[in-house]
């Protein structure tokens, strides 16, 4: 607002870049030297209704495209999940990414039994699946997971095949993700309660002598950062 030379259509349009109340509005359109602390997303709410998630039933049923996104964990949790594209009608038509499916295994609920790559890519196939068929997204995967990309390419079963490394931008991709949110360009099915549990309480480190996220709890973030690296190049 202290910049004479931006129009009142460029302010405002700035402004709905960055959701209120967030480290980042405070920062880029407040002016503010604001330290990265407590929730990264603290604007979420994981209720349904208010604003971000959506109750499964009210979902988009047809979709014209697919994005697969995936945290991969060998020690630590596997995080996976599934957005649609469609229209909102309650918008006037206007698209927008819907995480509708996840698949999430962490080994210390399971006594800590550890599955294979090929196990994974199992999961990942049923993953991909919607009304009662298959469907066939692009995935994005943990850059670092370069043997389980390769086995996803060279797999048989065309579900998995359209997989690569993601953008692993860590801040940048933290921003995408406020910005998908404050935008409306991104809903969560109620379906996804580890998704809505973990986006809700990822936080920043805030013994770090730089900005990163706390790595406990991490995964199922991380994997919707990849995903929304791709999916806001959609929405620009």
């Amino acid at each position: 607002d202290d910049n004479p030379s931006l129009s009142e259509e460029t302010r405002e349009r700035y402004k709905r870049m960055y959701p209120e109340g967030s480290v980042w509005y405070d920062r880029y359109i407040l002016g503010q030297r604001t330290v990265a602390e407590g929730r990264i997303w603290d604007f979420f709410r994981p209720e349904v209704g208010a604003g971000y998630v959506v109750d499964a039933r009210d979902c988009p049923k047809e979709y014209i495209d697919w994005l697969g996104f995936i945290d991969y964990g060998t020690a630590d949790a596997f995080a996976s999940a599934i957005c649609g594209l469609a229209a909102d009608p309650k918008e006037g038509g206007r698209p927008k990414w819907w995480l509708v499916r996840e698949f999430y295994y962490d080994q210390k609920d399971h006594r800590g039994r550890q599955k294979t790559a090929p196990e994974y890519a199992d999961s990942i196939v049923d993953l991909a699946r919607w009304g009662g068929r298959s469907i066939y997204p692009r995935w994005v995967c943990d850059p670092s997971e370069l043997a389980f990309i390769e086995l996803c390419r060279r797999d048989s079963r065309a579900e998995i095949r359209r997989m690569q490394g993601a953008d692993n931008t860590v801040k940048s991709g933290i921003l995408d993700v406020a910005t998908m949110f404050q935008q409306g360009w991104l809903k969560v099915s109620s379906d996804c309660p580890n998704f809505i549990k973990y986006i809700n309480n990822y936080r920043w480190d805030e013994n770090s002598k730089e900005e990163k996220p706390l790595h406990d709890g991490s995964h199922a973030p991380d994997a919707l950062r990849y995903g929304c690296r791709f999916m806001i190049r959609r929405m620009r």
